[in-house]
């Protein structure tokens, strides 16, 4: 059983729920700028912020790319958030790639519950064409989280994949029914599962 999204329920729900603690570190990203014998001159670049997550190429992008909403059919809609690195990433960098999106809060018990299941995921897809991005709404006080607390988050559960600071909440409209919430997209940035709960991983191989 989920967590409702309201919010009312926060005080009795951090009771029941072990607290985290400060039990990660955040680990801070670092660019190397490229030297005159490392540069590249020619050849496509980068879509999206310089983080060390993988990227699609500036030219595969469709220049026209934009949301159309958050339910299943839609084009999901471009966001950025900061990492457990402290780097910033944008949605649309993984253009191309199959993409779940974990819509969580960090004081959520099913949520805890789910997190080894996501790194398990990617373990066995990432190097398929998929990315699983966890997307953290609200840190254990109930605040607005930042890098520190998804740092923590992915320290807490030893994960490998990218942790996101949903500091803006964008992806709360996808949250409905309750935490977790877990979308999926396709390789155009079309959402085919706008809830695929109970989480079941062997559904992500149809889509890959």
């Amino acid at each position: 059983m989920r967590i409702a999204t309201l919010s009312v329920a926060l005080a009795t729900l951090v009771a029941c729920i072990p607290d985290l603690g400060d039990q990660g570190v955040a680990v801070t990203g670092v660019d190397v700028a490229p030297t005159e014998d490392t540069a590249v001159e020619d050849g496509p670049s980068d879509y999206g912020p310089s983080n060390s997550w993988w990227h699609a190429s500036q030219d595969d992008v469709p220049s026209d790319l934009a949301g159309t909403g958050f339910r299943k059919g839609d084009i999901a809609g471009n966001f950025t958030a900061v990492d457990q690195h402290g780097d910033t990433v944008e949605l649309y960098q993984f253009f191309g790639q199959v993409i779940v999106i974990d819509v969580f809060t960090e004081w959520c018990g099913p949520c805890q519950d789910m997190a080894p299941e996501g790194e398990e995921v990617w373990q066995q897809y990432g190097d398929q064409g998929f990315v699983y991005l966890a997307a953290m709404q609200e840190n254990k006080d109930g605040k607005r989280p930042d890098s520190d607390d998804a740092a923590r988050w992915a320290s807490s559960f030893g994960l490998s994949h990218p942790v996101l600071a949903d500091a803006d909440q964008f992806n709360d409209d996808y949250a409905v029914s309750g935490y977790p919430t877990v979308v999926v997209i396709d390789r155009e940035m079309t959402i085919v599962e706008e809830d695929l709960w109970p989480f079941d991983p062997s559904a992500i191989e149809d889509y890959l």
